[in-house]
């Protein structure tokens, strides 16, 4: 028995261990056993030998001498696709209005954008290691429903392009880690580029949706849409047999509809109730629970403004009174009849909650719920998902694959 020596109060004490186990042929290895993967190889051979890599800012100013990274913000689904939308629309006009440094508009195809900070080119574009570029972006030139997400402070805005590195697509086995790196990122940008470009899909990297898919549930407002999740990737047993794979999945997940508060807990809250406003206050923390922290859309206003909800409130609009400027006591619902003339039908059912403000100061605006919608492309989460709901995704999963497979 071989013996090891440990420490126990202080004092040395030997420890007998046990011989080491001897295979003797008595346990088998294990063997070398084949993997299917839905996965792709990529062939560069046709490829151009180089891509030069930058990173692409676009900056706003807010006076005096606030500068905001535009490619950073919010991250629920309303605020990210928003943002990747304008980031485009940035990007396209930094392109068109700079022909003597990106070309006409048929050169266009040499560039790849990831709506993030990442920019790449089959050209250096006479730039040397560490350059900086600054391109003015015309925010006027910009769709007028993107301009609510810029805000009315933010003025000058800049695309700042920084020269990064160069990469050999042709040597993959030869790169350092940080330009491989970069090379499985040029191509999972690469196998992206149309998707970005037509907007036809939801964007959560690495997934996909198409928006215009839509798998209607029984018994259940909330909406499934299909798509996929890609991702590229260098493979080899060694360096020499380097070679990049796109790998792609097929996914599912829930969404919200585009439905107006009130017809969305309608057809979610369960029970015999007939009376919408009883069953919503009955079954409040379920009804919050889906509701809280969506970004909601406030149509009874002359410009619809999007925000994001907090919360219900515990009674009806109807018993929700302020203050007017001149002294005057009115309700929620009086106040949007005289102010917007809107008769609200169910002055019963509860009203959605907006906080404004800083953390310091917070003021409370109320909404009732027939007048707010939900914006398309909100995703179910985690702790809002049902055990309804995902019975019903795996059954339809398993359906597909079901049919999959009999039809090959």
């Amino acid at each position: 028995m071989a013996q090891q020596t440990d420490i126990q109060q202080g004092k040395l004490v030997e420890t007998e261990l046990p011989e080491k186990l001897l295979n003797e042929r008595g346990i088998r290895n294990v063997e070398e056993a084949k993997i299917l993967l839905n996965a792709h190889r990529l062939d560069l051979s046709k490829a151009v030998k180089k891509v030069y890599k930058y990173e692409l800012k676009f900056v706003g100013r807010i006076p005096p001498e606030t500068e905001k990274d535009l490619s950073r913000g919010p991250k629920n689904d309303v605020a990210n696709q928003t943002r990747r939308q304008l980031l485009w629309e940035m990007y396209m006009q930094m392109l068109s209005s700079n022909p003597n440094t990106f070309g006409d508009k048929s050169d266009f195809r040499n560039y790849l954008y990831d709506c993030g900070i990442n920019f790449y080119s089959n050209t250096s574009l006479n730039m040397v290691m560490g350059e900086v570029r600054i391109f003015p972006i015309d925010r006027t030139l910009l769709p007028a429903d993107l301009h609510g997400y810029l805000g009315r402070r933010v003025e000058k805005i800049t695309a700042n392009l920084l020269y990064c590195e160069e990469i050999d697509l042709r040597e993959l086995g030869k790169l350092s880690e940080s330009r491989s790196r970069s090379a499985v990122q040029f191509l999972d940008i690469l196998s992206s580029q149309e998707i970005i470009k037509k907007n036809r899909h939801y964007i959560f990297p690495p997934k996909v949706f198409e928006k215009a898919n839509e798998i209607r549930l029984k018994n259940d407002p909330r909406i499934l849409k299909e798509g996929f999740e890609k991702n590229v990737r260098i493979v080899g047993d060694n360096l020499e047999d380097a070679t990049p794979i796109i790998q792609i999945d097929h996914k599912m997940s829930a969404f919200f509809p585009e439905v107006t508060v009130d017809e969305f807990l309608s057809k979610f809250l369960t029970g015999h109730e007939p009376d919408l406003g009883r069953r919503i206050f009955s079954q409040m923390h379920t009804a919050t629970k889906q509701i809280k922290g969506l970004s909601v859309v406030a149509t009874h206003l002359e410009v619809p403004r999007t925000f994001t909800v907090y919360g219900l409130t515990p009674v009806a609009a109807k018993e929700i009174t302020f203050d007017l400027p001149d002294g005057a006591h009115i309700s929620v619902v009086d106040y949007i009849e005289r102010r917007y003339n809107r008769r609200i039908r169910h002055p019963n059912l509860p009203c959605v909650i907006e906080n404004i403000g800083s953390k310091k100061v917070i003021k409370k605006s109320f909404y009732p719920i027939e007048l707010v919608k939900i914006v398309a492309g909100q995703r179910v989460n985690f702790d809002q998902q049902t055990p309804g709901l995902l019975d019903k995704i795996t059954a339809l999963k398993d359906r597909r694959t079901f049919l999959k497979l009999i039809m090959r």
